[in-house]
């Protein structure tokens, strides 16, 4: 039985891995940078989409009341019986 041959998982560094000896793709790439570093544009974003710390203290807010609301139910259901 004949072993396979071991493929590095690793790419040097300088070698990109689209390249086949003729046409290298990929070699002028770089990153997309994060433009979002505004404070207007933040601020314009919080208040049109809302702040996420916001949304989330109130979405546990409304758990947290409908869970005594139901726990209120519960003991006038088994209060009355």
């Amino acid at each position: 039985m004949a072993r396979k041959k071991k493929i590095p998982t690793f790419i040097p560094k300088g070698v990109t891995p689209f390249d086949n000896g003729k046409i290298k793709i990929g070699i002028n790439y770089q990153k997309p940078m994060y433009v979002e570093h505004d404070h207007d544009m933040l601020e314009l974003q919080k208040w049109m989409i809302g702040d996420p710390e916001k949304l989330r203290r109130e979405y546990w807010l409304n758990v947290s009341y409908m869970v005594f609301l139901c726990f209120v139910l519960l003991v006038i259901i088994l209060k009355g019986s």
